[in-house]
């Protein structure tokens, strides 16, 4: 047997030795029996003439020779294998003794390893340990910072807005009766830095409620052309401030938008400050919209004939305090936040902004407004609420009623319902004093956002009618969506007095 085959099966070892003294014991047994039997054959033929009948007198003698010498060589046979045996198992024996040896060296080796890696990783898992103390220790003092900063900002846009504001009214009181060109000239100059001013602050306070979503929004249905009025005169003024003419064209029978017109009306102020800021002496800034009825939307744009942007900077002059170098020297250098605002705020108008320049031709900013239709309105809106609140998943129909007969009283109580709402929810008018709120919230259902109206309603109610609150339903945004707006408009369509004019084109 080879001694690979002994070290790779070890019981041939003791299989080959037992078969060897087995032999053995065969060997004796045979030759016991063998002398037995000659012995007992050649017993009658020595009493008897054994001579005659064999005549070799030493026949016995040589078959008991021939026996012993084939036991003696059958034995020597066996003692050879027997020490083959031995020396196999010696052999094995070395090599698992030396395989064993092997095996606790390399065991030792990787304990040792293993020790080294373990003492280095605890030494790593402390540092990690004093560095995670230390970024959350610095992550409370930057968050501290961070809120003493926006109360800070809060407090002091509060304060400058109001000074401004009169600065301003008296300002233009006077222009109005100043006949002097010259001063009146210094009167209106003072007027715009006080709306650049105001125009700041505005950004500044967007920016710090945007950023806790404590942002009271005012939806309604608005004629595109009512938007525009009501900004022009700031837009005339911007305009003659740079020294450029600003015009105004729309297509004809624009249908109505769905929008805060207060939020809008700033989109466009900053848009055209934007545009006129970038143009030359004498040229034109434009103001135009157009119906997109494939989309369900009205598009309001503000084209001016500057120096454009190149296409690479199209990006970041939507980030937050950011300027592009213009080259333009301007007696009033803003924030960085006008375009950034204006961006927010289309977008929270479910509406999305657009830049087209080419450099040496002018630029065209272009804002999306969507039309004040629940049919189309709807489906938009859980598009985009997914977006700005990707941690609600559902959204419920609460209904909100109130029993008054005083239309001041409604109104006081419709502008308290937006001053608590979220950027994401949707307030419409159903009838006089009842109405129907589209609210995304979190898997505990609206509960949070009632518990929080009444709340407020209570501190309130010195001033406010009763309100009673029910919720209609819940669904989940992604699979049933369609349930959702089949039972918005169940509820919008249900019959009530005196819903006026406005509130039957919302809900066609």
């Amino acid at each position: 047997m080879d001694p690979v085959d002994l070290q790779s099966n070890p019981s041939a070892i003791g299989s080959l030795e037992r078969r060897t003294w087995s032999n053995w014991i065969l060997l004796l047994g045979t030759l016991a029996v063998s002398t037995l039997g000659l012995a007992t054959a050649l017993v009658p033929f020595a009493r008897s003439h054994f001579l005659t009948f064999w005549p070799w007198a030493n026949t016995g003698l040589v078959l008991l020779a021939g026996l012993s010498v084939t036991v003696l060589v059958f034995a020597f046979y066996l003692t050879q294998k027997q020490r083959q045996i031995a020396a196999l198992q010696r052999h094995f024996l070395q090599l698992q003794e030396e395989a064993m040896t092997r095996d606790i060296v390399q065991v030792r080796e990787n304990v040792k390893k293993l020790t080294l890696d373990h003492e280095q990783m605890q030494r790593d898992t402390m540092e990690l340990r004093v560095e995670k103390e230390s970024l959350e220790e610095r992550n409370l003092r930057l968050l501290e910072v961070h809120r003493l900063t926006g109360q800070f900002v809060d407090h002091i846009s509060h304060e400058f807005r109001t000074p401004l504001t009169v600065i301003k009214q008296y300002t233009e009181v006077l222009c109005e009766g100043e006949r002097d060109n010259e001063r009146r000239k210094h009167l209106d100059t003072m007027a715009n830095r006080a709306d650049d001013l105001i125009v700041m602050i505005d950004g500044l306070l967007d920016i710090s409620k945007m950023r806790t979503d404590s942002f009271g929004v005012s939806r309604k249905p608005h004629r595109v052309e009512d938007l525009v009025r009501r900004v022009r005169p700031t837009l005339d003024r911007r305009a003659a401030v740079g020294k450029v003419s600003c015009t105004v064209s729309f297509e004809p029978q624009l249908p109505q938008v769905y929008c805060d017109a207060d939020r809008i009306g700033r989109v466009l102020v900053n848009l055209v400050m934007n545009a006129v800021k970038f143009s030359s002496a004498g040229s034109r800034v434009e103001v135009w919209a157009r119906h997109e009825p494939a989309d369900f939307q009205v598009r309001i744009g503000v084209t001016d004939h500057g120096k454009g942007i190149e296409p690479e900077h199209f990006s970041a002059i939507f980030k937050r305090f950011r300027q592009l170098d213009s080259g333009i020297t301007t007696s009033t250098r803003g924030l960085g936040i006008g375009l950034t605002i204006a961006k927010e705020l289309t977008h929270l108008n479910f509406g999305d902004i657009e830049l087209e320049s080419e450099p040496g031709k002018g630029s065209e900013f272009s804002i999306t407004l969507p039309e004040a239709a629940p049919s189309t309105l709807l489906p938009r809106y859980l598009k985009r609420v997914v977006k700005l609140r990707s941690d609600l998943d559902l959204v419920s129909l609460i209904g909100i009623t109130a029993e008054t007969d005083s239309i001041q009283k409604e109104q006081e109580l419709e502008a308290f319902v937006e001053e608590h709402m979220r950027r994401t929810d949707l307030l419409f008018t159903r009838r006089r004093a009842a109405w129907l709120l589209v609210a995304p919230c979190s898997p505990g259902g609206p509960q949070q956002w009632i518990q929080r109206l009444r709340k407020a309603h209570e501190q309130a109610c010195d001033t406010l009618p009763a309100i009673e609150l029910q919720v209609k339903g819940t669904w989940r945004i992604a699979d049933e969506a369609s349930a959702l707006i089949r039972a918005f408009k169940r509820e919008m369509a249900r019959p009530g007095k005196d819903r006026d004019a406005g509130t039957g084109a919302m809900a066609r």
